[in-house]
C-alpha cells in the first residue's frame, strides 16, 4: 500500500486518557491514502519493527478540521519518541473514520482494530519483510535527493 516517514510530533495527548497512546506524525494535507483506519506496522528509527494500527483522518469524534496521522504501535516504548523518525508501512484498510458518540464506543472499536490488525497482518506471509523493504527504498531516495 503506502510507506512512508516522518518526525513524531506532540498530538492533543488523548490517546493516552484512553489508554492508547499515539504517535502523531506531521504529514503534509494529501498522502494519497483514504481516509481510514489501517493495519500496518511502525518502527523507530533504525529499531525493530513493530505491527501498528495506522489512522489518517479528521478525528469525527472529535469534531476534528484538519486531518491527521496517529499511530498506536502495538509494543510498549519505556520513553515518549517526540522528534524521531517514524517509519510507516500501511497494508489494509480496516475501516472508514466514524463518528462515536461515547468515549467509551470509541475505545471498544480500538479494541476491535486491534485485534482486526493482528489477524490481518498476521496471514500475509512476508508482510515485514516487505515494509522493511520499503523503507530501504525511502531511505535511498532520500540520500539521491
Amino acid at each position: 500500500m503506502l510507506a512512508l516517514k516522518g518526525v513524531v510530533i506532540k498530538g492533543f495527548q488523548r490517546g493516552r486518557t484512553i489508554n492508547c497512546k499515539t504517535a502523531n506524525i506531521l504529514v503534509p494535507d494529501s498522502l494519497g491514502l483514504e481516509d481510514g483506519v489501517y493495519s500496518g506496522w511502525a518502527r523507530v528509527g533504525h529499531g525493530d519493527a513493530h505491527l501498528a494500527v495506522i489512522s489518517y483522518c479528521m478525528n469525527p469524534t472529535f469534531n476534528g478540521t484538519k486531518r491527521s496521522l496517529e499511530v498506536h504501535v502495538l509494543y510498549e516504548y519505556p520513553d515518549d519518541f517526540y522528534g524521531e523518525t517514524l517509519y510507516l508501512y500501511a497494508h489494509g484498510l480496516l475501516r472508514t473514520p466514524i463518528k462515536f458518540g461515547s468515549i467509551e464506543e470509541l475505545k471498544a472499536q480500538i479494541m476491535k482494530d486491534i485485534r482486526m490488525a493482528k489477524d490481518q497482518l498476521g496471514s500475509v506471509p512476508d508482510i515485514k519483510q516487505i515494509a522493511l523493504e520499503k523503507w530501504v527504498k525511502l531511505d535511498q531516495d532520500d540520500s539521491n535527493t
